[in-house]
């Protein structure tokens, strides 16, 4: 049984991200999709599609470290929260920033890890990928899991003009 193929229908954005703050980065194109995606795996090809096309300035990310992020925060949200109500990314030069929704108002937690016992280790990776990390709860709603990762040193081009 081969990876799902992305639709049409999952590349087109249902909105700009929602509850989203202003950065100080631009993102031309952030996308949402309308069916979230209840699976890492799934989540992963949607992301590297969008990754992968026109509306992503993607080039210099690591790859590799965004598919991370998003196995985690799904994984996450859907063994502890309830599973994903919302999934987003944004990406722009300075690297992507991975959105994921769930129903449930309780912050994450670093849980312990338990040797010959699977998991412990996803928020703490999620945390040192991540450059910026920010969890936003409403009340009885939710919360959103917002995690920037950056372009990697090493890829960043010297600016002409600094």
């Amino acid at each position: 049984m081969g990876a799902p193929m992305v639709t049409k229908a999952e590349r087109q954005p249902r909105r700009q991200c929602a509850g989203r703050r202003r950065q100080a980065w631009p993102r031309p194109g952030a996308v949402e999709w309308r069916d979230v995606p209840q699976t890492s795996g799934h989540a992963r090809d949607l992301t590297r599609a969008y990754l992968a096309g026109p509306a992503a300035d993607a080039r210099d990310v690591d790859l590799d470290a965004v598919l991370l992020v998003v196995s985690e925060l799904v994984t996450n949200a859907v063994r502890h929260a309830g599973g994903v109500t919302g999934f987003c990314l944004e990406a722009g030069p300075r690297g992507v920033a991975v959105l994921v929704s769930d129903a449930s108002s309780l912050r994450p937690v670093s849980g312990e890890h338990v040797p010959g016992r699977a998991g412990g280790f996803g928020w703490r990776l999620v945390r040192q990928l991540g450059s910026a990390v920010t969890v936003s709860v409403r009340p009885g709603a939710g919360k959103t899991v917002r995690v920037h990762v950056p372009v990697p040193d090493h890829a960043r081009t010297p600016d002409p003009h600094t």
